[in-house]
């Protein structure tokens, strides 16, 4: 799915996670074309949603998961 996204967040994804740099500016933005994108297209997003977002544990996240929804860890 993020080869459907245009060169910039492409790059800026590839670039930040072969870097280890997935808190930076760029690295986020791309994340968030990509969730616009694919699994958050119903806008505005819910209250559940943006509660998620608020009040996620990302360091538990990243640990079972990784930086985002793309780059799943083993």
């Amino acid at each position: 799915m993020i080869a459907l996204l245009t060169d910039s967040p492409i790059r800026a994804i590839r670039t930040n996670e072969k870097a280890g740099t997935t808190a930076a500016p760029a690295y986020l933005a791309a994340s968030k074309v990509f969730y616009d994108r694919h699994p958050l297209r119903t806008k505005p997003l819910s209250a559940d949603v943006e509660n998620m977002f608020t009040n996620i544990g990302t360091q538990v996240y990243s640990t079972l998961n990784g930086p985002a929804e793309f780059t799943v860890v083993d």
